[in-house]
């Protein structure tokens, strides 16, 4: 009996640690932050950039940090520096685009089929 209660608790402690709301961090991400004058939005690509991943200050860091993760490198970036906020903009409204031609695509056919045969 003592058993089967220790490899119950076991269990339930395996599947607690096991999450899927992303990696969970104990420390600041970024040892370095690329000064603002190195780099600016003109001279980046959004279709280079796989993510913007923004992570708020918390327990595990004082600070906010914006990682760009592109496809060969991941650069820390100043989060309130415009470019990094045009840039997260300029991605999002483009990837929100394209989903939503993408679904309209695929919606379309469907509607056309449809009418065809109520005519």
């Amino acid at each position: 009996m003592n058993l089967t209660f220790t490899f119950t608790l076991l269990l339930v402690a395996m599947a607690a640690l096991e999450t899927k709301s992303g990696p969970i961090f104990f420390r600041c991400q970024c040892t370095r932050i690329l000064p603002d004058g190195v780099m600016s939005g003109r001279h980046v690509n959004p279709a280079s950039v796989r993510a913007v991943a923004r992570y708020p200050a918390g327990a595990h860091c004082r600070k906010e940090e914006v990682i760009i993760d592109f496809i060969r490198r991941k650069l820390c970036v100043n989060p309130k520096a415009p470019w990094v906020i045009a840039l997260e903009r300029k991605i999002h409204l483009q990837r929100n685009h394209q989903h939503h031609q993408c679904n309209q695509c695929h919606h379309q056919p469907v509607v056309e089929e449809v009418l065809k045969f109520s005519t």
